[in-house]
């Protein structure tokens, strides 16, 4: 199994222990509130145990029940508290920082997000500047903001928390900032040399559409980059809580 894929699989498995630890929060707090452990067989009220491989532990139960006589573990227990909330929607600290997968995931995350935050506040820069410009940019300006896409771009695509698998960031969104930057780089081209009378104006129109539209893909990759963080650090009931 290749690193997205696990990645994708723990991600699915968390949100099923999320519910496996509610619901054993629950049942020690009625064990809790029952007041004793459930010796002389009233455990058999506590707990259902249908299935073939429940077989060892209940047998093992009426031995201890029969045989415990006179031992340490015949006296009545005190059930630990219940833990609290915080501790069990903290799915960072139950998970993700004692696995080496999810942890490298979520570094290799939130590494993406600060190059999407520069993305776009270079990207609004460049806008900007183009379109307070009484003149044309120059050839140094579209390489620029021709190559800064392509880098972008590549530096999602090259990681295991981009694609169709995890499904955080598809790789069409991953590639679009590129895709752009070159399609508007080629219309550039034409334009000056089809339309040279038209070329400075256009220039203009053009010159900011390709910041433009690295900053705004970078935004909508950044909102992906950022729901897919929060899937390494919080249960889903934990963000509806912190969302409310």
């Amino acid at each position: 199994m290749g690193t997205a894929q696990l990645i994708a699989k723990h991600l699915e498995n968390n949100v099923v222990f999320d519910q496996d630890m509610a619901f054993l929060r629950g049942q020690e707090a009625r064990l809790q509130q029952a007041g004793n452990d459930g010796w002389g067989g009233a455990w058999r009220e506590r707990y259902v145990m249908p299935a073939k491989s429940d077989r060892f532990v209940i047998t093992f139960r009426k031995q201890l029940d029969a045989a415990a006589a006179a031992l340490p573990w015949l006296s009545k227990p005190t059930l630990a508290q219940p833990l609290p909330r915080r501790v069990l929607l903290d799915r960072y600290g139950q998970h993700t920082r004692h696995c080496p997968t999810c942890s490298g995931a979520l570094s290799t995350v939130e590494k993406l997000l600060k190059y999407s935050s520069y993305a776009q506040g270079l990207g609004a820069m460049a806008t900007f500047a183009c379109l307070a410009g009484s003149t044309p940019p120059a050839l140094p300006f579209f390489i620029a903001c021709t190559l800064g896409p392509l880098a972008f771009s590549a530096s999602l695509l090259t990681t295991d928390v981009v694609g169709p698998v995890v499904g955080a960031v598809p790789t069409s969104v991953a590639a679009a900032p590129a895709i752009a930057a070159v399609l508007l780089t080629a219309v550039s081209a034409i334009v000056a040399a089809v339309a040279p009378a038209a070329s400075r104006v256009l220039g203009c129109v053009l010159g900011s559409l390709l910041p433009l539209t690295t900053a705004i893909c970078a935004s909508k990759i950044a909102r992906m980059l950022s729901t897919l963080r929060d899937r390494f650090i919080y249960t889903e009931e934990a963000k509806a809580i912190q969302d409310s």
